[in-house]
C-alpha cells in the first residue's frame, strides 16, 4: 500500500478522486460518449433501487471484519477525507464490480472496456491511501458474489430486459457505425 501510495501520478490521484463519486457515467470512456446522465432514466432508476441492496452486502462484513484503512495505520498515507467505514472488503471495489457487471451486460460489445474500468475503480482506492490491495480484492470477488445472486432473481432479470430495451436504440447505432466500412 506504501508502494503504491507514494509511486502514483498525478493523474493516477485524479483518476482515483474521479472514480470515488461511483457513478455508472465513469463508465462513459468505454461505452460512447452518448453514455451520459439524464438519457437513461430507465437504468439511472434501476442502479438508484439496487443500492440498498448492494449497500448492506458490503456492510454487514466490513461491520464484521472490522479493518483499518491504511491511514490509520501510518499517517504519510492519509490523502483527503477520512472514510466513515472500515476497510475491508472495499465497497468501492465491491460497487465498481457490480456496475462494471451490469454495464457488461447492459452493453456486451463493450464489455472488457468496462470491465476494466470497473478493476481501476477499486485500484484507484489503494493509489489514494484508502484501501489494501487485499480489501480491492475482497472487494471485486463480493461484487461478483453480489451480482450473480441479483442475476437469480426474477424480477431483476425482468428489469435488466427493461433496461435493455431503454439502451437498445442507442447501442444499435452506435453498433451499426463501428460496423460500417471506411
Amino acid at each position: 500500500a506504501r508502494a503504491v501510495f507514494h509511486g502514483r501520478t498525478a493523474d493516477e490521484e485524479e483518476r482515483a478522486n474521479k472514480s470515488a463519486k461511483l457513478t455508472l457515467f465513469s463508465f462513459t470512456p468505454a461505452i460512447g460518449d452518448f453514455f451520459q446522465s439524464g438519457k437513461f432514466p430507465k437504468l439511472e432508476q434501476f442502479y438508484e433501487d439496487m443500492k440498498p441492496e448492494i449497500r448492506e452486502a458490503i456492510t454487514t462484513p466490513k461491520n464484521h471484519w472490522k479493518r483499518q484503512r491504511p491511514y490509520q495505520l501510518d499517517s504519510k498515507l492519509t490523502l483527503g477525507k477520512p472514510e466513515a467505514s472500515f476497510s475491508y472488503p472495499s465497497g468501492h471495489s465491491s460497487v465498481g464490480t457490480v456496475q462494471s457487471l451490469l454495464l457488461a451486460e447492459i452493453f456486451p460489445e463493450k464489455r472488457e472496456a468496462i470491465l476494466q474500468i470497473g478493476r481501476n475503480i477499486g485500484w484507484d482506492r489503494v493509489i489514494i491511501g484508502k484501501h489494501f490491495p487485499t480489501d480491492v480484492h475482497a472487494g471485486r470477488v463480493l461484487g461478483q458474489a453480489i451480482f450473480r445472486e441479483l442475476m437469480k432473481s426474477p424480477a431483476f432479470q425482468r428489469d435488466l430486459a427493461e433496461v435493455k430495451a431503454e439502451v437498445q436504440p442507442m447501442r444499435q447505432a452506435t453498433v451499426e457505425k463501428i460496423k460500417v466500412p471506411q
